[in-house]
């Protein structure tokens, strides 16, 4: 079987301010692809600025791998033109690889086009879908389809033009749409997050914690585009992820964030502990939830799930319907190279990834950015899963410099603690307080 991984930017230039390393190597990963699926043939095809499949450092292609072929494609091509060049390849099946991007999240609609145009040309893809692409883009519409599946936080959108809808129409004396969204907000419990619709990740992101706060900011000058008001649910934060397609999904046990004083996620301090399987918090309910969504709009490879755990109940808050911050961790939780879940998904597996009995222990933490030399010795130690640094200097946001380590064991939980004090030793001031600390705490607290 002969298969096309792509990948797709929508950047017309390649972000030559961006360096990304990986441990082990994106090429070493293909190579190992290459061996686990003896009857398979691997094409990846993407633009340098595609993100997690190649290897770039200086502008170009620094590792091959011996076996796999490479296809280099344009930044900001069209879905039309990047789907020509994969057919040319002449795949049995094409299988989508999104990955994140700022200001806007949106990566996975371009996937999702290319998916659309090689299924005219009668190709077989691995990709979700437009309708989920779109929705998970737009934070509103993904607030309303959590609704139809998982309980959501209340909240409320607000259309700009329509709420100033007195200040362009001489006509209107008395809004009532803005009547109308006031009044709902004064039904909402408070604290709230103030958001833009549209931005990644927390991008315009603002708790206000009253009515007269946001009162205030809507009928100020900061009010310049559609936003939407939606009760912050403070409680336990967790992630999991979907893997597989329709009649092969793993909803895998939640993963556990740790959080500040304030309650937020640090990205610099804050680790990732699980699977959490602790029967209290009656998880099978939402993975029964979460089957059900991704069966009913047709998941297919992976897709990450931002929840919250209050008094009892399961909120969903979040989706990315692409390669995530914890794809390489849930990987490692299944005991399997993170490229074998889309393969697996085709070729099918004896193994339910829902289940504790098929998962290994996990963590995913964050250090300072180190050396090339130090990372390749760090993924010498058995444990250490995957390593990826980020150096990168984006527009009108602070310079992101930080190294990602993934750790695993298939003994009991509080071996994680174990193999963190031993890279501690062999590498002094790698482990943070706060990580050691964070670590700790949901070790101990987590089944």
């Amino acid at each position: 079987m002969r298969i096309v991984f792509y990948s797709a930017s929508t950047s017309a230039h390649s972000n030559s301010s961006t360096k990304t390393t990986y441990q082990p190597f994106r090429a070493d990963t293909w190579d190992e692809m290459d061996r686990l699926y003896p009857d398979c043939e691997f094409v990846v095809a993407g633009p340098l600025n595609g993100s997690y499949i190649f290897d770039v450092a200086d502008g170009e292609i620094c590792k091959k791998p011996e076996k796999v072929k490479y296809v280099l494609l344009e930044s900001g091509m069209s879905a039309e033109d990047t789907a020509e060049l994969i057919a040319q390849q002449r795949p049995d099946i094409a299988v989508a690889i999104a990955s994140g991007a700022v200001p806007f999240d949106w990566v996975p609609i371009k996937t999702a086009l290319i998916a659309e145009e090689l299924q005219k040309r009668g190709i077989a893809t691995i990709a979700n879908n437009t309708l989920v692409s779109v929705a998970a883009f737009d934070k509103w519409r993904s607030n309303i389809m959590f609704r139809s599946f998982v309980k959501a936080a209340k909240g409320i959108y607000i259309h700009h033009e329509l709420f100033l809808a007195e200040k362009k129409n001489p006509g209107v004396s008395v809004n009532v749409y803005k009547e109308y969204v006031f009044y709902r907000i004064k039904e909402i419990n408070f604290p709230v997050i103030v958001k833009d619709t549209l931005g990644a990740g927390s991008i315009g992101v603002e708790i206000m914690n009253s009515y007269e706060e946001v009162e205030s900011f809507l009928n100020s000058d900061r009010n310049n585009s559609d936003i939407m008001v939606e009760e912050l649910i403070q409680g336990e934060q967790f992630g999991t992820e979907i893997h597989g397609v329709e009649g092969r999904y793993s909803v895998l046990p939640p993963i556990a964030f740790s959080v500040t004083k304030e309650g937020i996620t640090d990205p610099l301090s804050s680790v990732k502990f699980g699977p959490v399987t602790d029967p209290s918090y009656h998880f099978e309910k939402v993975q029964e939830e979460l089957l059900n969504m991704a069966q009913s709009l047709k998941f297919e490879g992976t897709v990450q799930v931002d929840l919250v755990y209050r008094a009892g109940e399961w909120y969903i808050i979040e989706i990315n319907p692409r390669w995530s911050g914890m794809t390489t961790t849930t990987a490692a939780m299944e005991g399997r190279n993170p490229l074998s879940i889309f393969v697996d998904s085709i070729l099918g597996t004896d193994k339910n990834y829902s289940m504790k009995r098929n998962l290994k222990y996990a963590l995913n933490f964050k250090m300072k950015a180190r050396s090339q030399e130090d990372l390749i010795r760090l993924y010498g130690n058995p444990h250490v899963d995957y390593i990826m640094q980020l150096e990168t200097s984006v527009a009108g946001m602070e310079k992101i410099n930080y190294c990602e380590v993934v750790i695993s064991t298939d003994q009991e939980k509080e071996d994680i603690m174990n193999i963190l004090n031993e890279l501690e030793e062999e590498f002094p001031g790698l482990v943070s307080d706060d990580v050691k600390a964070n670590t700790g705490e949901l070790v101990a607290k987590y089944q």
